[in-house]
C-alpha cells in the first residue's frame, strides 16, 4: 500500500512538471486560453484562504480544489449553493452535491457558471446598436467519486464538461481533476495535490463564423458568394497544480488553529 500511495504522489507531481515545461515553451499565454471562468474559486472559507484549501478540504468545497478530500466527510449527504454579483451584471454561480456511500466511497456533483447579461450588438455603422443583441455565458458540468483506499489516504477525481458561447459561437471540452489526500503519522500533517481540467483544447464554432467570399473580381465569371468560414484557434483550458501541507497547531473544543 505505502508503495501505491508512494506511485500517485509521485503522478501528481509529474503532471505538475508537465504543465511547467508547457510554460517554459511560451512566452505569455495571455489572451490564449479558454475557460478562465474555472479559475474564479469557490467557497468564502476557502476564498478567504487565498485558495490554499488543497490540504484542508473535507467539505463540500473540496471537490473544486482537491476531490479527494472529500472522502474525509462525516456528512451523509451535502448540497451548496453559491450565487455572487459582479460589475456590469456578470453573475458567478456554483453549486455542488454529495451523498457518502460508505464503504463504497462519497459520490459528487457539481455545476460551476459565469453568464454576461444581454447587450446592443454596436458596429462602426451603428454605434448605438443595429437592432440585434449578444450574450456570453461558460459553464462547467462535473461528476466525481472519492474514496479512502486506508484510513489515512484517499484519492479522488472528477470528470467536466465545459462549454463557452458568445453570441451564436460556441467551444465545448472536456477536462479531468485528479486528486490526493493523506494523513501522515507525524502529529495527523495532511499532504494534499491535486491536478485541475487536464483535458482537451476548445475551438470556437457556429454561424457567425460563416461569410460570403467573392473569389473573382469579375462578377461575371466564375462562382461568386461561396460561403466561407473563419477558423478560429485552438486554445488550452487553465491545467492548474496545487500542493498543500496543513497541521492542527492548536485544536480544542473551543478553538482551533490551523498552520
Amino acid at each position: 500500500m505505502k508503495k501505491f500511495i508512494f506511485t500517485i504522489m509521485t503522478f501528481a507531481l509529474c503532471l505538475s512538471a508537465v504543465n511547467y515545461a508547457q510554460l517554459d515553451r511560451s512566452t505569455s499565454k495571455v489572451g490564449t486560453t479558454a475557460a478562465q471562468f474555472l479559475k474564479i474559486g469557490a467557497g468564502a472559507r476557502a476564498i478567504g484562504m487565498g485558495g490554499a484549501y488543497t490540504a484542508m478540504s473535507n467539505d463540500i468545497y473540496s471537490v473544486y480544489y482537491n476531490p479527494a478530500g472529500i472522502a474525509h466527510t462525516k456528512e451523509g449527504a451535502q448540497v451548496t449553493f453559491n450565487h455572487a454579483e459582479w460589475l456590469a451584471s456578470i453573475s458567478y454561480d456554483f453549486a455542488a452535491a454529495s451523498i457518502n456511500l460508505e464503504e463504497f466511497g462519497v459520490l459528487f456533483m457539481s455545476l460551476t457558471s459565469l453568464g454576461v447579461p444581454e447587450d446592443k450588438v454596436r458596429t462602426f455603422e451603428f454605434p448605438e446598436g443595429d437592432g440585434r443583441v449578444w450574450d456570453a455565458s461558460s459553464l462547467a458540468i462535473g461528476i466525481g467519486f472519492a474514496k479512502k483506499l486506508t484510513e489515512n489516504f484517499a484519492i479522488g477525481f472528477q470528470a467536466k464538461y465545459i462549454r463557452e458561447a458568445i453570441w451564436n459561437t460556441s467551444a465545448n471540452g472536456f477536462a479531468l481533476d485528479i486528486g490526493t489526500y493523506y494523513i501522515t503519522p507525524f502529529n495527523d500533517l495532511v499532504i494534499g495535490a491535486s491536478v485541475s481540467n487536464f483535458g482537451s483544447k476548445m475551438q470556437l464554432d457556429g454561424r457567425e463564423l460563416l461569410f460570403n467570399y467573392d473569389p473573382n473580381d469579375d462578377p461575371d465569371t466564375g462562382p461568386n458568394n461561396v460561403v466561407a468560414r473563419y477558423e478560429s484557434g485552438k486554445f488550452d483550458i487553465p491545467l492548474t497544480f496545487r500542493i498543500g501541507l496543513a497541521m492542527d497547531v492548536i485544536r480544542s473544543r473551543y478553538i482551533r488553529v490551523t498552520a
